[in-house]
């Protein structure tokens, strides 16, 4: 309970620190995030090009959970590598990216999935603004998953960053959060101690499952009568 009380509080800071730093929207270019490499941040981007046919995803029993998408320039192709993932909430890509995988395990014929591919061309290929915030900290993704994710797409530079998308700072949600979590470590806190003094004040060992101990020497032998 302390722990997770802890961490409910490290996260509302963090998010404190993410509202504090990024109160307005900045509008950028793919060309300017591949230059600038920002670890966190509040973005639209303006010429975004989504090829869902390269997207990577993680499942869970036989089911997709998160899905990430290249994010490319629809003006010039990507220098160094793909230095930046969408992390889709989009219904209609989500949906998509099932379609392709359950041609995937039918292991249809590459005409079939060619086929496929020019019959959805405007679903796998989409040029529109994205907007969303950079995952960094606690929320950003662990480092396993990002061996997972790197490992299926061989184009992903090094230190590939996560856009969590239409996600925005929220400064009341980091607060309550915060103030939760110093409120419930406190009481946590407090119950511990208590406790403790309570037991020491009864002479009781916490450890004896609230029993006294004994600690009187057990009785001696009477001594031998007198001749």
């Amino acid at each position: 309970m302390l722990l997770a009380a802890i961490g409910f509080t490290a996260n509302g800071a963090q998010g404190v620190f993410e509202w504090s730093k990024n109160r307005q929207q900045q509008v950028v270019t793919v060309e300017q995030i591949e230059k600038e490499r920002p670890s966190g941040g509040w973005f639209k981007i303006t010429n975004a090009s989504l090829d869902v046919s390269q997207a990577t995803w993680t499942e869970s029993v036989g089911s997709i959970n998160d899905v990430y998408v290249p994010i490319h320039s629809n003006k010039a192709p990507d220098k160094e590598g793909t230095v930046l993932l969408l992390s889709v909430h989009d219904e209609g890509i989500r949906e998509t990216v099932e379609e392709m995988r359950s041609l995937q395990e039918r292991d249809v014929k590459d005409e079939e999935f060619l086929k496929y591919m020019l019959q959805n061309a405007k679903k796998i290929y989409i040029e529109r603004p994205i907007e969303g915030q950079i995952k960094f900290g606690m929320d950003d993704v662990g480092s396993k998953e990002r061996g997972k994710i790197a490992a299926l797409d061989p184009n992903l530079a090094p230190d590939f960053a996560v856009l969590d998308e239409n996600a925005k700072p929220n400064g009341l949600t980091a607060i309550l959060k915060l103030v939760g979590g110093l409120i419930g470590t406190l009481i946590i806190l407090g119950t511990m101690f208590t406790g403790k003094s309570e037991n020491e004040g009864n002479g009781t060992n916490p450890n004896s499952g609230g029993k006294e101990e004994n600690t009187s020497q057990p009785f001696s032998s009477p001594p031998p009568p007198m001749a």
